[in-house]
């Protein structure tokens, strides 16, 4: 249900490049904790993966296999 939630919010034209307050993007989080298809679907709604948090780390920095690095 929460994935669908998200699909839903994209769709309607979310902000994907929202910062909490650790500077961490939608994309960042769904790097780290290895949700591909959250990865792709955010990154075709133009999330920007050069987004550095407080403690200067992107997605790609913290990604968590290869599979999600080539996409980023």
């Amino acid at each position: 249900k929460s994935f669908q939630n998200f699909i839903f919010l994209v769709e309607r034209g979310a902000n994907v490049n929202s910062l909490d307050l650790g500077r961490r993007t939608p994309l960042f989080i769904a790097s780290k904790m290895g949700h591909l298809e959250s990865v792709k679907i955010l990154l075709t709604a133009k999330a920007d993966p050069s987004y550095k948090t407080h403690s200067n780390q992107s997605a790609i920095d913290v990604a968590f296999s290869d599979i999600i690095k080539q996409h980023l």
